[in-house]
């Protein structure tokens, strides 16, 4: 077991950090913070993280996607578009007005359409993973979820990994990004002692699994069997993604949320970003390309 140790990227904490997102083109990152429905920009310096930027958005915000020109936004019951002025817009309504629930974490596939699944806030019943094709076009890809979480794609573009927080597992399923169509999934890493969040995969097809309440982000072969961890000061990691020039350096967001006093005193950088290096390259972040646009 290959085992590494994160260290504390930001000065700044955040209630519930999230999404962490690299543009290649900019050489700028970029995340969310949940509960203040906030996206926030910044550079990478090294192992350090410099914020930038901050753009209130919605009442909640759950993940940030590259756009043409702007970026889309997870908002709190629909998806959004931050233009580069500031201005925001809406791309898609996804959870009905009046229902106690709210979007979450979100990730486009590799020909562009964005992937966003529901987190519950008290509601009853199943949550929902949604394929976000175009403007006002949304279809239904999981209804049977406890909590729609982190995505991601192989390097080849078909297979599909998805996490269901509720029910403790990650699923793997064939997908063709071209009519952007899949198949039936299986489990690919069931996370008994923990909730498994956030992932990213790398560009060798491993997966890269943030393990709320663990301290862990876990790193898992195409075969689904575990090879490597990465240790973080704050129990409650979110989510990975590679950033940097060679995208070789893993940004970990972490939350305070949830965290009694006795904890947080224990784990005083809870909150910050961290960053890592595992002995792998991440793959480039794919902008929303609506379907039928090029």
């Amino acid at each position: 077991m290959k085992e590494y140790i994160a260290e504390q990227a930001t000065t700044s904490t955040y209630s519930l950090a999230e999404g962490p997102l690299w543009d290649h083109r900019t050489q700028e990152l970029f995340w969310v913070d949940i509960h203040q429905g906030d996206v926030h920009r910044g550079t990478l310096d090294g192992s350090r993280i410099v914020p930038v930027e901050r753009c209130h958005v919605d009442v909640t915000v759950g993940a940030v996607a590259l756009g043409h020109g702007g970026l889309l936004v997870a908002g709190h019951q629909q998806v959004l578009e931050l233009s580069a002025d500031g201005t925001v817009g809406r791309v898609a309504r996804l959870v009905p007005e009046g229902q106690q629930r709210r979007l979450n974490d979100g990730k486009t596939d590799p020909a562009g359409r964005f992937l966003v699944g529901t987190l519950n806030l008290g509601a009853d019943g199943p949550e929902t993973l949604y394929q976000v094709r175009a403007p006002g076009d949304a279809v239904v890809v999981d209804d049977d979820l406890g909590m729609s979480n982190g995505l991601g794609f192989s390097p080849d573009g078909t297979l599909m990994y998805s996490v269901d927080t509720g029910k403790q597992v990650v699923w793997r399923r064939p997908y063709d990004a071209g009519p952007g169509t899949w198949g039936r999934r299986e489990v690919f890493a069931q996370i008994p002692d923990g909730s498994p969040d956030g992932l990213c995969v790398d560009a060798a097809g491993g997966v890269w699994l943030a393990v709320w309440g663990t301290g862990q982000v876990r790193g898992f072969g195409p075969d689904g069997r575990q090879y490597a961890v990465v240790h973080v000061d704050a129990p409650y990691v979110s989510c990975p993604t590679f950033a940097g020039p060679r995208l070789d350096t893993l940004v970990i967001t972490t939350a305070i949320d949830d965290l009694d006093e006795h904890r947080r005193a224990q784990h005083p950088h809870s909150g910050a970003l961290f960053t890592a290096h595992v002995d792998a390259i991440g793959l480039p972040a794919i902008p929303f390309t609506p379907t039928g646009e090029s």
